[in-house]
């Protein structure tokens, strides 16, 4: 029910507007040359906010950016590790053995594997943008219909 509600809610504000430019433009209320016909940055992105699939869309790029940037640093510092282990040994000696061992690691990276992440990364997060443009036209158009309907 919640998000009938804000499909409701966001119905009455697009229908309001819209009904505000052309109740201006019936009337022959004059437009300025440098006011703009369209909203507000602002309101815009206040509408836009309310859409799940925009928002998720916009969580989207925020992840591949990161998972770029991981690809670049990578997993290729320094790694230490230490493990100890203990064995008891019936044979040879009366007690027990404990075998230590402490390693120090780095990984190479293949020449060219970078660039490689980054075209990758790049691709991606262009990717996620273009999904946040294709679901804010789908918010839009979904607007339109919505006022079709309400205006029939």
């Amino acid at each position: 029910m919640g998000a009938a509600v804000k499909r409701l809610a966001l119905r009455r504000a697009l229908s309001l507007a819209l009904a505000a430019t052309f109740t201006a433009s019936v009337w022959g209320a004059a437009v300025a040359a440098d006011e703009p016909l369209l909203p507000a940055d602002r309101e815009v992105a206040a509408v836009l906010s309310q859409s799940p699939a925009w928002r998720a869309a916009s969580q989207s790029i925020v992840a591949e950016q990161e998972a770029r940037r991981q690809a670049l640093v990578g997993p290729h510092e320094w790694v230490g590790s230490v493990g100890a282990a203990q064995r008891r040994i019936r044979d040879a000696s009366p007690g027990n053995t404990i075998e230590w061992e402490a390693g120090l690691e780095r990984t190479l990276r293949r020449p060219g594997k970078r660039d490689a992440a980054d075209r990758l990364g790049g691709s991606r997060v262009d990717l996620a943008q273009a999904m946040r443009s294709l679901a804010s036209a789908r918010a839009g158009t979904r607007a339109a219909r919505a006022l079709r309907v309400l205006a029939a």
